[in-house]
């Protein structure tokens, strides 16, 4: 046939087709090019882009071929309705208080996780439930760990004042809801009572406004808004469950397990590292709080020794070093 163009190969002494020895090349998006394109991908039953550029292969070369299968079987009908693509969700926008510059723990979320259960002096002694209390810094990200040895508003205040007393006072503080709690009707449906209950919300809020603290409540069945306290909770929570397991510790062990896990996340990079070897140090929450990231006290290695050489502190920090 004259006035066609032909790809040449080196299939010129194989038994095959002269078609299929030389195609005839085609333009990739052309409106003849789609049409037949798409009857190949009919004629292999909706077949996929490398079975249809295949088959087409055999007598015609469409310039940009894959693209151009591409595009015209997400044109097929049939194929979308098979595979259809799920809805995202767009990315909401991060509030005001996460972007404004502030001093570390000026605004401050709050949640609480647990329980976790503490040994109490005592040969029978039964072990007694605590909960954490984590506070999270809006700006920095810096995390304080509090230890509380139950759902009630007192404890919940007590657990405010050594943060202030060791942080600063918060100008605003963000919280749960409590009606996100509603289906927790084990763990923490004592938190759910709290802060449902038009009495104790009065009286927490009543404290902290002797104090100059705006206390503010994320919307109602919308735990996402509290992302930046959930993501602490889940670090802190799931490596000590992975670490202690079953293993029940004095109310002193455990504050000092829980002290020691707080600095490991104050010393997590804020940013990607760097493959420039001239930068030594990456920016930390640490920076922000002490000037420098924190620095472990150097201690023995006591990974790999039995427990029943171990005394009490030795074990606390065998528990510590496993975590890290």
């Amino acid at each position: 046939m004259a006035g066609v163009i032909r790809v040449t190969g080196r299939l010129r002494l194989s038994d095959e087709g002269y078609d299929f020895k030389h195609p005839i090349l085609l333009p990739g998006f052309h409106y003849f090019t789609r049409l037949l394109l798409m009857s190949i991908h009919l004629k292999t039953l909706h077949g996929g882009v490398s079975l249809t550029l295949a088959v087409n292969r055999n007598e015609f070369w469409p310039t940009n071929g894959r693209r151009a299968v591409r595009n015209t079987i997400h044109k097929c009908y049939r194929c979308i309705r098979a595979n259809p693509q799920p809805i995202k969700q767009p990315i909401g926008q991060l509030p005001h208080a996460r972007l404004s510059p502030s001093r570390p723990f000026s605004i401050t979320g709050i949640d609480y996780c647990g329980p976790v259960f503490v040994k109490t002096p005592g040969r029978k002694a039964s072990p007694i439930k605590a909960y954490i209390a984590i506070f999270v810094c809006y700006s920095t990200k810096a995390v304080h760990i509090e230890l509380v040895g139950d759902l009630s508003t007192a404890s919940f205040m007590s657990a405010l004042r050594r943060f202030i007393a060791r942080r600063g006072c918060p100008q605003q503080i963000f919280s749960d809801n409590g009606t996100n709690f509603a289906g927790a009707k084990n763990e923490l449906h004592g938190l759910y009572q709290m802060l449902t209950k038009r009495t104790e919300n009065n009286r927490i809020a009543n404290s902290l406004a002797t104090e100059g603290i705006t206390w503010h409540t994320i919307p109602p069945r919308v735990p996402n808004f509290g992302g930046l306290w959930e993501a602490a909770v889940k670090v802190a929570i799931t490596h000590l469950r992975r670490q202690l397991g079953n293993t029940t510790l004095y109310y002193e062990d455990l504050v000092t397990i829980l002290t020691q896990i707080e600095g490991c996340m104050n010393s997590r990079p804020l940013a990607p590292l760097s493959e420039d070897p001239n930068d030594m140090e990456v920016i930390t929450p640490s920076h922000f709080l002490f000037g420098s990231s924190l620095q472990a006290i150097p201690d023995l290695d006591w990974k790999n020794v039995p427990i029943n050489r171990l005394n009490r502190f030795q074990f606390v920090q065998q528990k510590v070093q496993q975590y890290t």
